[in-house]
């Protein structure tokens, strides 16, 4: 009797790992041991959703179920997006995204190369934005709702292991998963080298824009703005 508000870019993944072994999924017993694919092209596609039911039945799960949701950095989980679906080979809906962006946000622009990722904020704070925002850097208040729903637990990127233990061990599963280790998910100091490189290219007038529109996750999760940002925005 769990609910999980899953936010890509934020361990998403290797939490889908760990709840499709504790399902009965897969026939692995270890999280580490189930590809990455597995998990976003068949295992997801196996969990029940709130709107699979009926109204009744989500407002009973939403009072009575335990409730959790993990968050990052907001800015810090932007770069990491674009990183992701515009850096390396892209599906064809990034590919795709990739050329609108460019013809729209480039002067003199052809439809090859890489869209910059001062254009990608430039499209993400333009008031007249025609492509709809994706999940993937969609803000975690219109995600998940933290406002209305009453979580039961927000678990941070930068504590993940600390904090699924904590999950696992309040709903009585300390003794069913194996935990992976989440020595790859965060660096302090390689991602401050990332902020900076890839924000320091963003004009400082679009930046502040960015920043108000990611302000109220900064508030709601209590996430102190990164000291490369705060220098850029000074």
């Amino acid at each position: 009797q769990i609910l999980y508000c899953q936010i890509a870019k934020v361990a998403s993944t290797n939490l889908g790992k760990i709840f499709a072994v504790i399902a009965g999924k897969t026939n692995s017993s270890d999280p580490d041991d189930i590809p990455s694919e597995d998990v976003h092209f068949r295992l997801n596609k196996l969990q029940r959703h709130l709107d699979n039911y009926t109204r009744p039945e989500m407002l009973h799960k939403i009072q009575n179920y335990y409730k959790f949701v993990f968050v990052r950095d907001p800015l810090e989980r932007l770069l990491s997006a674009y990183r992701n679906k515009f850096l390396k080979p892209a599906t064809r809906y990034f590919a795709y995204l990739n050329k609108k962006l460019i013809s729209k946000y480039r002067t003199n622009a052809t439809q090859t190369g890489v869209v910059s990722f001062s254009e990608f904020v430039e499209y993400l704070v333009d008031a007249e934005r025609k492509v709809p925002m994706n999940g993937h850097w969609q803000p975690f208040h219109e995600l998940c709702y933290p406002c209305q729903m009453n979580y039961d637990f927000v678990g941070k990127l930068t504590s993940f292991g600390e904090d699924v233990a904590h999950i696992l061990k309040v709903n009585g599963l300390s003794d069913a998963i194996h935990v992976p280790k989440e020595s790859s998910v965060h660096s302090f100091h390689r991602t401050d080298l990332y902020l900076k490189q890839f924000y320091q290219q963003v004009p400082r007038t679009l930046l502040k824009k960015l920043y108000v529109m990611y302000y109220p996750d900064y508030a709601i999760f209590n996430f102190e703005l990164p000291d490369v940002i705060k220098e850029m925005l000074k």
